[in-house]
């Protein structure tokens, strides 16, 4: 692609399983990477067996705060040159301002929001959005509420009702992602891959 392609790359925090990808191992690899002169460095954390990204497993302080994965950032960015993005948890016009004024990082990630807003750039910029609200769908079933699933599976359905044509629907049943989930699986079985 030649040395002008910018080339990024998406690295988990840690992924909060024992054992697993430690913050010092994902420190050691971003040095590496930055060594090579990648372009942008994107931070976020979890897997789906313990997804963090979705803010199930976080204090009520660190949902308070918004970000995430923002001390794992404030570490890894006295390490690094390359540009800096921390996708998790940012709600706040406010918040993300001034996680970039401060220098905490160069670009505000997003994922969830877009799928209920997705013409959110121009909403901030516009300033018709400083807070971004966000449903937790929830099931009733403490378990499954808490394992992050739902919440995957209900922003999951809204990427295919927008590839769809459809309109974001932040009143969808949580529900409706174990349909999308269920769905899926029968055509599977009846269809094959």
């Amino acid at each position: 692609m030649g040395s002008s392609f910018p080339i990024g790359i998406k690295i988990n925090s840690a992924d909060f399983q024992r054992g697993g990808f430690t913050e010092e191992e994902s420190m050691e690899v971003v040095q590496l990477l930055d060594a090579e002169g990648i372009d942008l460095i994107e931070v976020s954390g979890g897997t789906y067996e313990q997804p963090a990204m979705t803010g199930t497993s976080f204090k009520k302080s660190t949902k308070e705060r918004e970000v995430y994965f923002i001390d794992y950032v404030k570490k890894v960015r006295k390490l690094l040159e390359a540009p800096l993005m921390l996708t998790g948890g940012f709600r706040t016009v406010t918040t993300m301002e001034r996680a970039i004024s401060e220098g905490e990082l160069d670009v505000v990630g997003m994922a969830r929001p877009f799928t209920l807003y997705p013409d959110l750039p121009n909403r901030i910029f516009e300033g018709k959005l400083t807070r971004i609200e966000i449903p937790n769908p929830k099931t009733g079933i403490k378990i499954v509420d808490n394992s992050g699933f739902i919440d995957i599976k209900w922003h999951e359905v809204h990427i295919h009702r927008l590839g769809d044509g459809k309109i974001p629907n932040p009143k969808l049943s949580a529900y409706s992602g174990i349909g999308l989930n269920v769905s899926t699986i029968l055509k599977k079985l009846l269809f094959g891959s």
